[in-house]
């Protein structure tokens, strides 16, 4: 029983929560009789009883000729679709220095040219700067002169990107950020599926370009190191060879010269070795002498 009990406070509770989710009305102020095109002024506050209504003659209070009321419970956004494709500036002023709470909220088209402002009291200048920063700037007179300038409320490109709360407790907001978001995810989605339509510039190469790169990089380090190789072993092979007859050179001439070296005791033996194997030099030819006692005779040869 507890725990239903418990169920059901929870479940009761969070209903309220939903049901009691803040409304907040949104006005958007037009020129001529339609409310077609660009407003010059969306002003967004909490309501308690806000009531939608459809283009209509703007109220007494509102410095407008046609005037629409819309309900909902995100106030940025419902700006945003007022201004549509056209550059917007979106001043929102809050209760709290961490810029928690709404107080009201401005949006302006930022054409940095004079419009009507909310009430009757001020007229605005709202810009985008080309270094990203933005203002709104507030005149007593139609003709937003210098001279009749109230007050410039600023936002540097950081504050105004990242929708920071700055010293007068102001958040900032403008079309800048639809245009960023959907060059970065609809762009491609729109065109081609499967292609991606950004520029060359804007995110570098691809996963799948660098790997091609670090291959074809890895492919011609591996030729040169295989082709610096084979070079290699062939001047080694060719080294090799020609130390071997060197050698061979070399052992041929120092046996000649042991054989022909006079005074070393081998002349002789090679002169004997060359007739014993029946070979002769030019200037001795080498015989065996044999004692006359030793020699038998069978036959007579005739002394004639």
């Amino acid at each position: 029983m507890l725990r239903r009990a418990l169920v059901a406070a929870l479940t009761a509770q969070t209903v309220q929560i939903s049901l009691a989710a803040t409304i907040y009305k949104i006005s958007a102020s037009y020129l001529g009789d339609q409310c077609d095109g660009t407003p010059y002024a969306v002003y967004a506050s909490t309501s308690t009883d806000c009531t939608a209504t459809g283009c209509s003659p703007g109220s007494s209070n509102i410095n407008a000729d046609m005037q629409t009321i819309d309900c909902s419970t995100d106030y940025i956004q419902a700006i945003r679709d007022k201004f549509g494709s056209s550059p917007y500036l979106i001043k929102q002023m809050n209760v709290d220095e961490t810029c928690s709470t709404l107080s009201m909220a401005f949006g302006y088209p930022a054409s940095g040219t004079c419009v009507g402002a909310y009430d009757r009291s001020y007229y605005v200048v709202a810009s985008l700067n080309k270094n990203g920063s933005a203002s709104v700037k507030s005149y007593n007179e139609r003709s937003c002169l210098s001279s009749d300038l109230y007050q410039i409320d600023s936002a540097n490109k950081t504050t105004l990107e990242q929708h920071l709360c700055d010293a007068k407790a102001y958040s900032w907001y403008s079309s800048n950020d639809v245009e960023s978001s959907n060059s970065g995810s609809n762009e491609t989605s729109v065109n081609d599926p499967g292609k991606d339509d950004r520029g060359p510039h804007d995110e570098g190469l691809s996963t799948a370009g660098i790997i091609v790169i670090v291959l074809g990089l890895s492919a011609f380090v591996a030729t040169i190191v295989a082709v610096t190789l084979f070079v290699y072993k062939r001047r080694i092979k060719a080294q090799a060879l020609k130390d071997t007859k060197a050698t061979t050179l070399n052992s041929d001439r120092s046996s000649v010269a042991l054989l022909e070296t006079p005074g070393t005791g081998q002349s002789g033996l090679g002169r004997s070795v060359l007739g014993k194997t029946g070979l002769w030099d030019d200037d001795v030819i080498t015989a065996k002498r044999i004692p006359r006692d030793k020699v038998q005779t069978q036959k007579l040869i005739s002394r004639d």
